[in-house]
């Protein structure tokens, strides 16, 4: 039987078809490989993701703690305020707490501040930074961030300012949160040592004059808006989260 001698062409044939094949099985190894980083990274994007989301959940639940509790001990004190959970405001009326277009307090006023202040200091302080020294009390645990800064906001109504009071709304509400402050600390003075953990004061002043009206209930008359809108307001808000903190919430959990 005569020896069969494969042609060149038949022989390079082949050798292209095992060098395709290899390259296809190369560029499979590739992708699987990056298929399995892709669900690594997709499986860390979630893990950080549900971090996060916890955070700002238990963030919030805080926040609606110091409201509650601060609005319990006011409630027990004689003393009413509105609670704004969504906003993280807590809200007294400043008809009950200044004459008209007055930026003093009356003597009623700083009766119900003194006990805002001492209500604020039994709360506020197992939420910031403050020298052990000077305070010795069972705090709850937190689960998150503490608060960044808490701001007392002066509100009025649109109603323009009578000439003949000297003054005109902005004025008037800055002068109003200002002498509010004042009154808080001058009860409590351990107040203005508080800081979030930026080192910075926990407290800030800030008039809006009309430029942040209440939500108008359904059924609220013009008058009632605008006493509504006649307010002092007590923002907390809590520190976002960086993502140094995101980290060491990882860590704490065993995410990483």
């Amino acid at each position: 039987m005569a020896n069969e001698r494969v042609s060149p062409l038949a022989e390079e044939d082949e050798n292209f078809f095992v060098s395709m094949t290899d390259m296809m099985v190369g560029m499979l190894f590739i992708f699987i490989i990056l298929l399995m980083a892709f669900a690594l990274n997709f499986r860390e994007a979630q893990e950080t993701q549900q971090t996060i989301n916890e955070a700002s959940l238990g963030s919030r639940k805080d926040r609606d703690n110091i409201l509650s509790s601060l609005s319990q001990i006011l409630e027990n004190q004689g003393v009413q305020v509105t609670i704004d959970h969504e906003n993280g405001v807590m809200r007294l009326k400043a008809d009950i707490l200044f004459d008209k277009a007055k930026d003093e307090l009356t003597e009623k006023g700083n009766e119900i501040i003194a006990t805002v202040a001492e209500a604020v200091w039994v709360i506020v302080p197992c939420y910031s930074r403050i020298h052990e020294d000077t305070i010795n009390r069972d705090c709850p645990k937190r689960t998150v961030t503490p608060l960044e800064a808490i701001f007392v906001e002066g509100h009025t109504d649109p109603d323009p300012f009578d000439p003949k009071f000297g003054k005109n709304n902005w004025a008037l509400a800055a002068q109003r949160a200002i002498n509010t402050f004042k009154r808080m600390i001058a009860t409590q003075p351990l107040l203005d040592e508080l800081r979030n953990n930026s080192d910075q004061h926990l407290f800030g002043v800030s008039g809006y004059e009309a430029r942040r009206r209440t939500q108008r209930l359904p059924g609220q008359t013009e008058k009632e808006w605008k006493a509504a809108d006649r307010r002092i307001d007590l923002r907390f808000i809590m520190k976002s989260l960086t993502p140094e903190m995101v980290k060491e919430l990882e860590k704490s959990v065993g995410r990483q």
